[in-house]
């Protein structure tokens, strides 16, 4: 959990800097980006190929709709709960899946 939360704090404090340099809009994106590129190299360790990469499209919208509620709220903890169930549901011990 710790690990999530750190993470969730770097990502808030990457996008707060940014919104101060530039526009909301743009320090949206542009986090959202970074997110999804943060995790091409461990799909990159499992083998992935460009169609699975590509998938990563997908993560920086859903990263993009994350970042305008949680900026919204002006609050991480909610979404760090959720956060960290989300990545628990990627482990087969955990969610039974796989």
């Amino acid at each position: 959990m710790v690990q999530v939360l750190l993470e969730d704090l770097a990502i808030a404090i990457l996008f707060v800097r940014l919104a101060g340099a530039i526009a909301n809009r743009w320090a949206t994106v542009v986090v959202a980006f970074l997110f999804a590129a943060s995790h091409i190299p461990s799909l990159m360790s499992q083998g992935a190929m460009w169609p699975e990469l590509a998938g990563l499209l997908r993560d920086v919208g859903l990263g993009v709709a994350i970042i305008l509620v949680v900026q919204r709220s002006r609050d991480i903890v909610w979404f760090w709960c959720i956060h960290f169930c989300l990545d628990m549901t990627q482990f087969a011990k955990i969610s039974g899946i796989g």
